[in-house]
């Protein structure tokens, strides 16, 4: 709506007033109490009023009365009744009279000579129109939470003191508190509109309230769990930091954020953002663990890897060894015994990292090739260091055989 031309801001100020006061009076449902008679005589009073000022060509100054009594008529307001307030007689002889006014008020507005004015009034109805339908949304988002408040009161709470009747009983709540949540974020389209801010108040004085009863409503069970949530952390602050205990640490961190999501629900924000510090705390250690843990995998890689290259260095150098002794390039006993040794290193290497069937073929090519063996020698005596020496053995045991035979003899004759 344009601003008015000076001599027009005093109506338009009066009229945008008489709007926000009707806006007020219709904020919430309750029913305000109507003098019927009362009712009926201020009708005639304007009827007869327009009359009197459209004869002596004066409607513009009975404008404000009028457009009040215009505003006071419509749904809601304390001239306007609904068919089923009263009896079918009563109401319609209250609709007539009504119906008489509005007649005569939109052909007296309609007959002003001046046009900036008729467009002022139509101006500020069209405002009352839009601001009265965003209130009658705002008035039933009021009623809404009037009736979940009363729907929380009437929720019975179990005497046993487990958790598992407290969460059962808190979770009754959750969709409750959802529900005020949902009507708390609907309500932020009708924060622009200054004319409502009332009722936007109303609005967060009835949510408000519902969250008290909620908070109050769970309060015992909430302090159940809070409690248990609280052992929970105090277990793990006495739990020594250790890859060992890295289960039990996510196990702790699962169950409070199980209870944090049901205080979240419950729209407990003060004791959610207490078990997120908990969990946070919790966070640092498994992030801790972890990056142990992740050291502990590099190493085992670089060990593997560092293994991994023994086996392959090994084996080659077995399969060089066999090449080698296939081209015939072995032949002396010195190159041999050197290549037997280093074959025995290489089978160990494997066997040392695992790899039993690789070493098998070492042993088994170092049998099959007779590599390292000494050839025979055309000494006699050569050999023989190793081999029994029964002519010797003879010599020996022959004394100690005469003698036992002599020793037994004895006996047996005494």
């Amino acid at each position: 709506m344009m601003k008015p031309d000076k001599k027009y801001q005093k109506i338009s100020g009066e009229l945008a007033r008489a709007v926000q006061a009707e806006l007020n009076y219709r904020i919430g449902s309750t029913p305000k109490s109507i003098d019927l008679a009362e009712l009926g005589d201020i009708f005639e009073h304007r009827n007869r009023q327009i009359v009197t000022a459209h004869q002596n060509d004066a409607v513009a100054d009975i404008l404000y009365p009028i457009f009040v009594t215009y505003l006071q008529s419509r749904e809601g307001g304390k001239l306007h009744l609904f068919p089923d307030s009263v009896s079918p007689e009563i109401f319609s002889e209250y609709i007539k009279k009504k119906e008489r006014f509005e007649t005569l008020f939109t052909a007296a507005i309609m007959g002003l000579k001046d046009r900036e004015l008729l467009d002022i009034i139509n101006g500020v109805r069209a405002i009352f129109e839009e601001q009265h339908q965003k209130l009658k949304g705002i008035n039933r988002l009021a009623d809404t939470v009037r009736h979940i408040r009363r729907t929380v009161a009437d929720i019975a709470e179990k005497p046993s003191g487990s958790e598992k009747h407290a969460i059962e009983f808190l979770m009754q709540l959750a969709p409750l508190n959802a529900d005020l949540r949902a009507i708390e974020s609907g309500c932020v389209e009708f924060r622009e509109s200054p004319c409502l801010k009332a009722a936007i108040q109303h609005l967060e004085n009835e949510l408000r309230n519902a969250d008290r009863v909620i908070a109050e409503k769970g309060r015992k069970a909430s302090k159940l769990l809070i409690d248990n949530a609280g052992a929970i952390f105090h277990t793990y602050t006495v739990t020594p930091v250790s890859l060992s205990n890295t289960e039990s640490f996510i196990a702790q961190k699962a169950a409070i954020v199980r209870y944090a999501k049901i205080f979240g629900s419950i729209g407990d924000t003060e004791r959610r953002e207490t078990l997120e510090k908990f969990i946070s705390a919790i966070d640092v250690t498994l992030q801790k663990l972890r990056q142990e843990i992740e050291k502990q995998k590099e190493g085992e890689a670089l060990l593997a890897e560092k293994h991994q290259q023994e086996i392959n260095d090994a084996y080659e150098r077995f399969l060089e060894i066999k090449n080698l002794f296939a081209d015939g390039r072995l032949t002396l006993e010195s190159q041999q015994k050197n290549a037997a040794e280093k074959l025995r290193k290489c089978r160990d290497i494997l066997i040392a990292n695992g790899q039993r069937v690789m070493a098998r073929d070492i042993d088994r090519f170092i049998n099959s090739a007779g590599i390292g063996k000494s050839a025979p020698s055309s000494n006699p005596d050569a050999g023989t260091d190793d081999a029994f020496d029964y002519r010797k053995g003879f010599l020996i045991l022959l004394p100690i055989s005469v003698m036992l035979f002599f020793a037994v003899l004895l006996f047996l004759i005494l």
